[in-house]
């Protein structure tokens, strides 16, 4: 085959076609004459010669270094191509600018350098010029979904919107406000007012409706706290009438609930003997759980029965009293005290029952 090369060719600006441009290896059975633009980071027998012009001699690769303004066609892309510091497809128009391999579809183009022959993607979308640098104004490119007299705040793309209040509301807060530790009256309540988490220290009871509220010792915060600690739950008994036949010196007072009246029929002086016996038949953390008061040692006889229950900070619940009647195992009486407590233990209230 016949040789393509001239001696002096190296000094001519066009250059003979070449069949690629991005190959980085020799091609395995390449034909006498076959001519390649080496690839980026070349191996093998290319090493060291990106950018060359190399060609197959039969025996060996040979290779030119390209000089700026060399041109040549590349079979494989159909286009045309020229050297300044790199390998570049020409483009269609006749400048010399050159931009890069590949850039964002609608992004701006920037120069990159000084020479004015070099552009690049700038990373700025060409929609983003309009909301960053225009300000805000009344001409007819701008649009808002602002409201006449309502207050303006920014949206997350800083566009001017709607805010809560309007001016006028904003306007009257500014002028109604209070100063912390000069303000001595609230003004005049002409309505409940819906306290929700908040509290009022120190205030007194109006006298009538609309009159306002004062700073006073009367009505405190630790005030109202004892009242709700001390205050009763318990339904009154009201007035009962005490069936007084067939009374016994030393009896006590029960409640008969059947009848709803008050009845003797307890002999006190069980409960007051000294010589009696007691006996504790439980217990549960060393609290007493049943304390059982017997008339004498041998146990032959109950008069009394306590059975408490705790919390579990040892307070005691409930507390069941059973009286039992002169035979001693008769139940006469039974009283039923509940004890209600706050978080701190502190009682709250107490209720009995009597059955």
């Amino acid at each position: 085959m016949a040789e393509h090369r001239l001696a002096e060719q190296s000094s001519f600006s066009w250059q003979l076609p070449v069949k690629d441009k991005d190959l980085t290896a020799p091609p395995v059975s390449p034909a006498e004459g076959d001519r390649y633009i080496v690839g980026p980071s070349a191996t093998g027998a290319w090493a060291t010669h990106d950018d060359d012009i190399t060609w197959w001699d039969t025996a060996a690769w040979q290779f030119d270094t390209p000089a700026k303004g060399w041109k040549c066609c590349v079979e494989d892309e159909d286009k045309y191509c020229y050297f300044i510091t790199s390998w570049v497809a020409e483009g269609v128009g006749n400048g010399d600018v050159v931009g890069p391999a590949s850039a964002v579809d609608s992004n701006l183009a920037a120069f990159d350098g000084t020479t004015g022959k070099l552009i690049k993607d700038a990373g700025v979308a060409a929609g983003d010029i309009h909301p960053r640098q225009h300000a805000i104004t009344a001409t007819a490119d701008h649009t808002s979904t602002a409201t006449p007299g309502k207050v303006l705040k920014a949206d997350a793309n800083g566009l001017p919107v709607d805010a809560t209040n309007t001016d006028a509301e904003v306007s009257d807060a500014v002028t109604k406000k209070h100063t912390q530790g000069t303000d001595t009256t609230l003004g005049t309540m002409t309505a409940d007012v819906a306290m929700g988490t908040h509290k009022l220290t120190g205030l007194s009871v109006p006298a009538s409706n609309g009159d306002s509220i004062r700073a006073t010792t009367k009505i405190t915060e630790a005030n109202l706290e004892d009242a709700v600690d001390k205050k009763h739950t318990a339904t009154l008994l009201g007035t009962k009438t005490l069936d007084e036949t067939n009374i016994n010196d030393n009896w006590l007072i029960k409640y008969d609930k059947a009848n709803d009246k008050l009845v003797y029929g307890i002999v006190a002086g069980i409960i007051r003997d000294k010589a009696h016996y007691q006996e504790i038949t439980s217990w549960s953390d060393d609290l007493p759980t049943a304390i059982v008061y017997y008339t004498d040692s041998g146990k032959t006889k109950k008069f009394l029965e306590i059975i408490p229950t705790y919390n579990d900070s040892g307070y005691p619940t409930s507390v069941i009293s059973k009286v039992y009647k002169y035979d001693g195992s008769t139940v006469a009486l039974t009283m039923t005290d509940s004890y209600n407590y706050n978080a701190n233990n502190q009682l709250l209230n107490k209720t009995r029952g009597v059955s």
